[in-house]
């Protein structure tokens, strides 16, 4: 069946469990984690969010990255960090949109450069999340 077919046989107006039609809820502990990482971002802070497995924080994560405005923060997401740090190094500068090297000092240098002129000459926030 094509999801046109399902939301008609069903009634739906979107189709549940879609990325698209997810709604956060939005509890005490959810609300202040997100204010917290905000402060974060607002004092280019470094901060570390942990807790059980399941509870929402790549949820959080994720919202909080939709909820940033582009015109004062360059956010840059990375999940997957079971690699080297060489690797999680390329990663990190290509979503900075900087083309990796294989040199561990170019990487860096070439990352320091991207962050420095984001801040100081474009004065937007680079917001670098880990998950």
């Amino acid at each position: 069946m094509t999801p046109q077919q399902i939301k008609s046989a069903f009634g739906l107006s979107k189709l549940p469990f879609a990325k698209e039609s997810l709604t956060v809820f939005k509890y005490a502990k959810f609300n202040k984690a997100f204010e917290s990482l905000y402060y974060l971002a607002q004092r280019s802070g470094i901060g570390s969010l942990t807790a059980p497995p399941g509870c929402g924080k790549s949820v959080l994560l994720g919202t909080f990255i939709d909820n940033l405005s582009r015109t004062s923060y360059y956010p840059v997401y990375v999940t997957h960090t079971t690699c080297s740090i060489i690797d999680l190094y390329r990663q990190i500068l290509h979503g900075f949109g900087i083309e990796p090297t294989n040199r561990k000092a170019e990487l860096y240098r070439r990352l320091h450069e991207r962050l420095t002129n984001l801040a100081s000459q474009k004065r937007v926030r680079p917001v670098l999340i880990i998950d």
